[in-house]
């Protein structure tokens, strides 16, 4: 993990550089309609919020001026819309992913696996282990490091393409990540604007937003992934889907 430290109206914020994939409910990205590869119009298909809850990072180069970050990463959350078969909406929804980002780009290659799961709800607690996998999939695209590596914005973004022989469809996505700040001020006179917890996301549009007890694994402050995924066509029997990457599924 590395971190950068900044002056802001009295705060101290930590940006804590713990990015990785994949992929609206509270700051969705732009929904476009461009055609799909297919020759249909792109329509909202699903809507993701996710928390990354393990990212591993490997620099490589130089110890004191890395030339590539290569990351993996695992996210949990929820879904809503098309990709929930199961009669479950909200329904739940894990991803793993892989990247690589040049520093002297901040953008780079992004690869990864996605589940969509059915809740049993055998048990009272929703135990990880009462989920049941209903489908899967698999996204393609770019990571965009640069305004989180430049000290600009605690924002990453993500695009790509998207495809679940399970479900029958293919399309493109777009996601923003949204990278924990500390609210603790400097300034011993200052208030904190997030008490409960002392962390936040940065909203472009509002400001800070406090992060609530849920947003924490193992009491760390977790990456919120917000993302949409769009539809652009379908995937039938005996289809050739190479031409949209390296994913099986």
């Amino acid at each position: 993990m590395r971190t950068r430290m900044q002056e802001r109206d009295g705060h101290r914020i930590r940006w804590v550089l713990v990015v990785a994939v994949a992929p609206g409910l509270w700051l969705a990205p732009v929904v476009s309609h461009a055609k799909g590869k297919r020759g249909g119009d792109a329509t909202p298909f699903a809507t993701l919020r996710l928390y990354e809850v393990q990212e591993g990072t490997d620099l490589k180069g130089n110890p004191l001026h890395p030339a590539m970050r290569l990351a993996n990463a695992a996210l949990v959350g929820k879904a809503s819309g098309g990709v929930c078969t199961a009669g479950q909406d909200p329904c739940d929804f894990d991803t793993t992913a892989t990247s690589q980002v040049p520093f002297d780009k901040g953008v780079g290659p992004i690869q990864g696996d996605f589940q969509v799961l059915f809740d049993t709800m055998l048990n009272p607690g929703h135990l990880l282990s009462d989920l049941v996998l209903k489908a899967k999939g698999s996204i393609d695209g770019t990571l965009d490091l640069r305004q989180l590596l430049g000290g600009t914005q605690p924002l990453a973004f993500i695009d790509g393409r998207w495809k679940s022989k399970d479900l029958g469809v293919r399309g493109t996505f777009t996601g923003t990540f949204f990278v924990p700040t500390t609210t603790i001020p400097t300034d011993p006179g200052a208030s904190d604007p997030c008490p409960d917890t002392h962390f936040a996301y940065f909203d472009p549009s509002s400001g800070l937003q406090c992060l609530v007890s849920t947003e924490f694994s193992l009491g760390r402050p977790v990456t919120k992934v917000v993302a949409t995924f769009l539809k652009t066509g379908t995937i039938g029997p005996g289809d050739d889907d190479d031409e949209d990457g390296p994913g099986k599924n």
